[in-house]
């Protein structure tokens, strides 16, 4: 297929608030704690972030009210994640660092405005591929970030003395850790396994190599759980029991491999701590952060500490001041704005998974906007993705459009990657 300028100036004019909000992602210093942003919050490093957001935001507006005729009904996840916004909104005076987390809902809100005004403008069925097409170029820059700094882009690793396979992938260039650098790949995976392809047999060899490459780089346990799950769902509803086979053995094979020497293995998925290991059974130290949490609610349960504030103040106590997150959406929900955040955030799966039940096209963008937010469930658990806002929350709201897309309407049409 031969691409004349015309067709990348229009293609790039569609989702250029995809990119813009992408380059928010840059990153250029690192190792912030909460003090260094209390401190200085208008650093030089963040100015690229203040100056584009508006702009995005600008131009998603024009957009939304520009095609108001291709905005759908809106779907159910999308419906718990605004209320989601508003409790945000409402709680915001009684937060600790209230103007913080104005700051951060609007991040959130320019975020979903990003998603749907490229959503409106390209619609459903071109949707998958737009997106597909962001995430790769989002993974390309982490292996950009590799060849440019091996020694920041393929770290040790936190455990590297007892790890089996020390090297592990660090997306210094966007700010990404392992656990994000696995699920993006999971879900590209998912987005190119439900769209229909005219690839060729070498091509879709290349491509799953490459993925499989940096799900196994990155060393995260979540990615795995977000791909199987999503293949578990995609699998079910197309009613294609071959693939769950395919993955079983697949899955066997991996046992097999490294029967001769099984320790390899289970080094491998416990990052060296073994099976045994304290902070292993307690998910890599999460379940203690949680336990501390909840234990500081009571006074909070309604109102929460501040949107995107309750993580960084909770952290800074606990000992953890780099940390910016609590590692579950559910957690994290939970001290931003008291006990309706994990409700809504709930709610917006329980719809999720009510869309996929009721959606009786094994193919199309409902079918993959159901299996994309449904396999994400496993992220949210643990990790933060739709709680305090981020590139997580303008990919959901992407595939949140596409579950709302009329499955009658739905059909194989997606048949390239970028176009």
């Amino acid at each position: 297929m031969v691409l004349s300028i015309n067709d990348i100036r229009s293609y790039l004019g569609a989702t250029c608030p995809l990119w813009l909000y992408l380059a928010t992602c840059l990153v250029f210093s690192s190792g912030d704690t909460v003090q260094d942003v209390s401190a200085n919050p208008l650093r030089l490093s963040v100015i690229h972030k203040v100056v584009l957001m508006p702009l995005i935001f600008a131009i998603s507006v024009r957009r939304l009210f520009a095609w108001p005729s291709l905005i759908i009904q809106t779907p159910g996840p999308l419906r718990f994640y605004f209320a989601y916004i508003l409790v945000a909104l409402a709680t915001l005076p009684f937060g600790l660092w209230p103007f913080f987390s104005i700051w951060k809902v609007f991040e959130v809100i320019t975020a979903v405005l990003a998603g749907l005004g490229v959503a409106v403008f390209i619609g459903p069925r071109r949707l998958p591929a737009a997106l597909a097409t962001v995430i790769a170029s989002i993974l390309a820059l982490v292996w950009i970030g590799v060849v440019l700094s091996p020694s920041r882009g393929m770290s040790l690793g936190v455990y590297d003395a007892a790890r089996a396979f020390p090297l592990q992938l660090n997306g210094w260039l966007i700010g990404w850790n392992s656990n994000s650098i696995g699920v993006f790949s999971a879900l590209l995976v998912l987005l190119t396994a439900g769209m229909s392809l005219n690839w060729s047999r070498m091509v879709r060899i290349t491509w799953y190599f490459s993925l499989a490459c940096t799900l196994f780089f990155a060393q995260s346990r979540t990615s795995f759980g977000v791909l199987g799950f999503g293949i578990v769902l995609l699998a079910l509803k197309r009613r294609n029991y071959g693939m769950l086979v395919i993955v079983l053995m697949l899955g066997v094979g991996c046992v097999m491999l490294f029967s001769p020497n099984p320790e390899v293995l289970i080094n491998y998925i416990t990052h060296g701590k073994g099976v045994d290991s304290h902070l292993f059974r307690n998910a890599s130290g999460r379940m203690p952060m949680w336990q501390y949490a909840i234990d500081r609610m009571p006074g909070h349960w309604l109102t929460g500490y501040g949107f995107a504030v309750g993580s960084r103040y909770l952290m800074m106590d606990f000992g953890r001041a780099e940390c910016s997150t609590m590692e579950s959406d559910f957690v994290d929900s939970l001290v931003s704005v008291g006990i309706w955040g994990p409700i809504l955030i709930a709610g917006v799966y329980l719809s999720n998974f009510i869309a996929l039940a009721r959606n009786r096209n094994p193919f199309g963008p409902r079918l993959i906007g159901t299996v994309a937010i449904g396999s994400l469930l496993v992220r949210s658990l643990t990790g933060t993705s739709l709680a305090s806002g981020s590139l997580y929350v303008l990919v959901f709201t992407c595939l949140a459009f596409m579950v709302g897309f009329s499955a009658d309407d739905a059909d194989t049409e997606d048949t390239q990657l970028i176009w």
